[in-house]
């Protein structure tokens, strides 16, 4: 009997950390009334490869916002969320936000093969060496939205649906796209 009730009591307690555990990440979750949190980081040039082995520059990009999204081919969340970021690229005038996809990591041919079944048309940059690891990038998908100056004002760690309204009235709201018209997605 002493053992029955023993074995009660553990099963009892496993049960209420499980408990405990799934609150805890619900309320962490639901924090924050923004889709991205804010933030204030100076993010320094750096310079990168697109897929075509061209080079790019963030100093080549200033005086525009730049939406930053590290992912990796072997990322499900980073997967799926391609097309919303790129229906939101399409969205916007490339001269006012300017979409970019960081890969995180080496393996230039899963890229290539991911971007021959899901034809994206912004920027991919690969990170073979994660030589942007200062950032402080711990999770994927991570996304930066920088604004003019090159600073990192907003991010967001974990899959978004970046061109639902909701996506969409946050950036024109962070003023974004004041100097030009918006385009509607086909």
């Amino acid at each position: 009997m002493i053992i029955y009730t023993l074995l009660l009591s553990k099963q009892i307690c496993v049960r209420l950390l499980f408990f405990l555990y799934f609150v805890f990440f619900a309320i962490s979750c639901s924090q924050g009334s923004e889709i991205m949190d804010k933030i204030d980081q100076k993010v320094s040039n750096f310079t990168l490869t697109t897929i075509d082995s061209k080079t790019w520059s963030l100093a080549d990009h200033s005086g525009k916002y730049i939406l930053i999204n590290f992912w990796a081919t072997w990322c499900a969340p980073c997967r799926d969320e391609m097309p919303s970021l790129n229906n939101l690229q399409k969205r916007f005038d490339t001269k006012n936000l300017e979409v970019v996809g960081i890969h995180v990591g080496p393996n230039l041919k899963n890229v290539r093969s991911f971007l021959d079944n899901v034809p994206l048309d912004f920027t991919i940059l690969l990170d073979n060496d994660l030589q942007l690891a200062s950032l402080g990038i711990t999770n994927l998908p991570t996304t930066l939205l920088l604004d003019k100056k090159g600073y990192a004002i907003y991010s967001a760690v974990g899959e978004r649906h970046w061109d639902s309204a909701e996506m969409i009235n946050f950036i024109e709201h962070k003023n974004v796209n004041t100097t030009s018209t918006i385009h509607t997605i086909d």
